[in-house]
């Protein structure tokens, strides 16, 4: 029986629904597809991003590997050489152990040695333990004649006191001896001089102190009213110690006090040139007045002066147009506060007479 008339329509209307539930199932199969591919093409980014990664780090490996096989070449070779300067260092420590072996071959002879030397060095310990054993018997002996020794010189040390002291008393007397006989052989003797009687009295003394050598050409004046004698210069003769020339030419001043009879020498007095043959005049009662004489090579016409409260030289200033030449040997006196100046040998070896 044919179908009715809403059969078909409801027929026709059935297929479509569906084909439009296919084309939604077909475009619900696309979106998913869609999304497959999406997500697929993101895992293939990420595996393709993970394999440029792994290359990289393949690429790093490969580099490292490669310096990690440099790396163990030069280890390789350090390790060869230093095998090398082992086995060497190792052939000379056998060759040392050989070597100290002879060592203590023949250190172990030596020491045999030593030991049949100190068994001769026993044998003669115990002999020189015999010799000191008679040492001590010696000392003891040498201690004894020692005590008896010390006796003996302090004994000895008394009698030489005792002597020093008996000669010291003798010589004590003797000097007192001297002066006496000194004081003794003086004389007071009644003589006519210069036509008037005078009494003159002659004494001695022993003079102390620092005595002047021997000399001649030199002055002597009293001072101070005659307390003070001045001994100047002069020429050194007989066994003083002067060599030649003018080293024997003294230069020194000496003053004796004739109230101690002691000769003194100032140590500040010495004057800077030798000089002999000169003459000297007393001025005041404490200054000396010196000309010419021969100093170095010749005469000359010096004037210096000494003064005995100073006991220092100074050089007076001469005034006037002329003064007296050079000359030696010349005589002097003086008036109160002049000096007179009478002939002398000029320097080319001439006698004079004039008076100044």
């Amino acid at each position: 029986m044919p179908p009715k008339k809403d059969d078909k329509k409801k027929a026709g209307t059935g297929d479509v629904d569906l084909v439009h539930q296919e084309l939604r199932n077909l475009e619900r199969a696309k979106n998913d597809m869609q999304v497959e591919q999406a997500f697929v093409m993101d895992k293939f980014r990420q595996m393709r991003s993970d394999n440029d990664r792994l290359k990289d780090e393949l690429n790093a490996f490969n580099k490292r590997l490669g310096n990690a096989t440099e790396d163990f070449k030069d280890i390789w070779e350090h390790r060869k050489e230093q095998i090398k300067a082992e086995e060497e260092k190792l052939l000379s420590m056998q060759q040392y152990i050989e070597r100290l072996d002879a060592e203590i071959a023949r250190h172990l002879e030596e020491i045999r040695k030593l030991q049949a030397d100190n068994k001769i060095k026993e044998k003669k310990l115990d002999d020189a333990s015999e010799l000191l054993k008679d040492r001590e018997t010696l000392e003891e002996e040498v201690r004894k004649r020692h005590d008896l020794i010390e006796k003996q010189s302090e004994e000895l040390r008394a009698l030489r006191k005792q002597l020093e002291e008996r000669d010291a008393a003798l010589e004590k007397a003797s000097a007192t001896i001297e002066e006496l006989t000194l004081t003794a052989s003086g004389t007071t003797e009644m003589r006519i001089l210069f036509d008037e009687p005078w009494l003159v009295q002659v004494s001695h003394a022993r003079l102390k102190g620092e005595v002047p050598l021997d000399r001649d050409h030199n002055t002597l004046a009293a001072l101070c009213g005659g307390k003070l004698l001045v001994l100047y210069a002069g020429a050194l003769h007989g066994n003083n110690p002067a060599p030649s020339g003018n080293n024997c030419i003294s230069s020194d001043v000496s003053v004796l006090n004739t109230d101690t009879a002691t000769w003194e020498r100032p140590t500040n007095a010495r004057t800077a040139y030798p000089s002999h043959g000169h003459s000297c005049a007393v001025v005041g009662r404490t200054k000396m007045l010196t000309f010419g004489g021969t100093k170095g090579d010749g005469p000359t016409a010096d004037v210096a002066m000494f003064n005995t409260d100073t006991m220092k030289w100074m050089v007076p200033q001469v005034k006037g147009p002329d003064v007296p030449t050079a000359r030696t040997g010349q005589a002097v006196t003086s008036i109160r506060e002049k000096m007179f100046v009478f002939g002398g040998t000029s320097a080319g070896g001439e006698l004079t007479n004039d008076l100044w």
